[in-house]
């Protein structure tokens, strides 16, 4: 009679025989000395027959192997700490000089001591309405290093948000080629990368960590910003931050990423039912924009051209990349 777990007995030559079949399946070298030696050791009376009894002996007996476990690549104690921000103070509180209807802030502070010896220090600009506090805010690293070290002039979008009692939080999360005083700073952190191969020491990590540190020290400024809710936005390490972001950090609230890298999204798998739907929409995009019900801007409408890998001019042939960057057509 034969169950789950193998037949109830067998002689040696039945249990090589078996191991064989199963070891030449998987694709591993077959040692028959091996095997036997395994049937020696399960045969607990030595009369030349395994039985189901004495297998399960074998497995019970057999040392328990532990559960690989990984700790937290972030740390939240660090992230929250305020008295490791180091904050410098590059501009006080002070009404926008180019639209004067903010008030805004520019401090950098000191994201880790990355490791010994090493600190990773960044600009952030704090924006609030000219009135009362913000209440949370929308924060990104996607602005020039020498934008943030001038007043920011809002957005349409930012405006609506400030109109709105929410704050805006600008830094910086760029190549550290394209930072000051960050140049040869990559190649530093692969050395430390590859002695353990310890995440902290990779630029999502720090960019990650540029944001989270960012917002502790927004809130740092209690007369200026208040609890509420957190949006990073962006695109490519821009879109990823947010996102590692809102995975490790509570205060995190929302992303609006329109490239993250990392993420494995049904379209990327390749979901039939996802990539139906972006279809769908693109084809309903794009009439809308033929028939007039969209008035596409002329700048936007070359940025989305020239973004799209192998797109080419003209409303149709963008139309048929969109298509083919999705898989459909």
């Amino acid at each position: 009679m034969r169950k789950g777990g193998g037949p109830d007995q067998e002689t040696k030559e039945q249990f090589i025989k078996r191991v064989e079949k199963n070891t030449k399946k998987s694709g591993k070298q077959l040692d028959k000395k091996a095997i036997e030696a395994r049937f020696q050791e399960m045969d607990a009376n030595q009369d030349g027959i395994v039985t189901r009894e004495e297998r399960r002996a074998r497995v019970k007996e057999a040392p328990k192997v532990e559960k690989a476990t990984v700790g937290p690549i972030f740390n939240t104690e660090e992230i929250l700490d305020e008295s490791t921000l180091d904050i410098k103070t590059l501009q006080d509180w002070h009404v926008d000089e180019v639209t004067g209807s903010t008030r805004q802030k520019l401090i950098e502070i000191n994201v880790a001591k990355w490791w010994p010896g090493q600190d990773y220090r960044i600009p952030v600009r704090l924006i609030v309405p000219l009135e009362g506090k913000a209440k949370g805010f929308s924060i990104t690293g996607a602005n020039p290093y020498e934008g943030l070290m001038e007043d920011s002039r809002p957005t349409d979008f930012q405006a609506k948000l400030l109109a709105g009692g929410v704050g805006i939080v600008e830094t910086h999360v760029k190549a550290f080629r394209q930072i000051p005083g960050k140049r040869g700073l990559e190649q530093k952190m692969m050395r430390m990368f590859m002695k353990d191969l310890n995440p902290r020491y990779t630029t999502l990590w720090i960019w990650s960590m540029t944001l989270m540190r960012a917002t502790t020290a927004a809130y740092a400024e209690g007369d200026h910003f208040e609890k509420g809710k957190v949006a990073g936005s962006g695109s490519s390490k821009n879109g990823i931050s947010p996102a590692v972001a809102l995975i490790n950090d509570e205060r995190f609230t929302a992303t609006c990423s329109d490239h993250a890298f990392a993420y494995y999204s049904l379209t990327r798998r390749g979901d039939r039912e996802a990539k139906a739907k972006a279809g769908a929409a693109n084809k309903a995009f794009f009439e809308a924009v033929k028939a007039g019900d969209i008035d596409l801007d002329p700048q936007r409408g070359k940025i989305y051209q020239r973004v799209m890998v192998g797109s080419e001019g003209g409303m149709d042939k963008m139309m048929a990349c969109a298509f083919r960057r999705i898989g459909i057509g």
